[in-house]
């Protein structure tokens, strides 16, 4: 009887250390993909910016009648 308590003792602190380490990994990834996220809105605004005031500058060479530059 007392082999199999420390058995399972041991198959509980290795499951429980595995978990602590699987927590940690886990946060570590949850945060850093959150900051990226955060800087992808963050240049997903700037490009959104971006494309206005070209739309803006072709409109207005479009009133000038001037050759727009297809890229």
């Amino acid at each position: 009887m007392v082999d199999v308590a420390g058995i399972v003792a041991s198959v509980v602190l290795a499951v429980l250390d595995v978990g602590k380490c699987f927590g940690r990994q886990f946060m570590y990834l949850y945060n850093h993909n959150k900051t990226n996220f955060d800087k992808l809105k963050k240049e997903v605004g700037v490009l959104k910016d971006a494309r206005e005031e070209v739309k803006g500058e072709v409109d207005a060479a479009e009133k000038n009648v001037e050759k727009i530059k297809q890229c």
